[in-house]
């Protein structure tokens, strides 16, 4: 599909999702109030294949 990176966002509310997210290779791209909470956004690259 030609995908350099995927990307997502969870609230930071749900403790557990950005440990398990860093823990799978996803990084922390910028984070922000959202909703009366915050919003993480992540992203991670994609490994190329032949």
């Amino acid at each position: 599909m030609g995908l350099t990176q995927v990307r997502l966002f969870t609230n930071k509310m749900f403790a557990e999702n950005v440990p398990l997210y860093l823990k799978t290779g996803y990084r922390i791209d910028r984070k922000e109030p959202f909703m009366g909470g915050f919003a993480a956004y992540m992203s991670k690259p994609v490994p190329r294949t032949a």
